[in-house]
């Protein structure tokens, strides 16, 4: 009996290129999003730390 001929499954995902731009694409979201997340945080606590600074009595 004659196998099948299954040559498209023996190429991996990986080794295409399509793949490898679609890592490099998720990879550079991640970093924005991580980058801005960050940005957000940063901002959040000079917020408070302000808050906090114009709220005490120099009294």
């Amino acid at each position: 009996m004659k196998s099948p001929n299954c040559n498209h499954l023996e190429t991996p995902l990986i080794s295409s290129v399509p793949g490898h731009v679609f890592i490099f694409i998720l990879v550079t979201i991640w970093r924005f999003y991580t980058a801005s997340e960050t940005y957000v945080g940063i901002e959040i606590v000079k917020t408070l730390a302000i808050n906090l600074l114009t709220s005490i009595d120099p009294s």
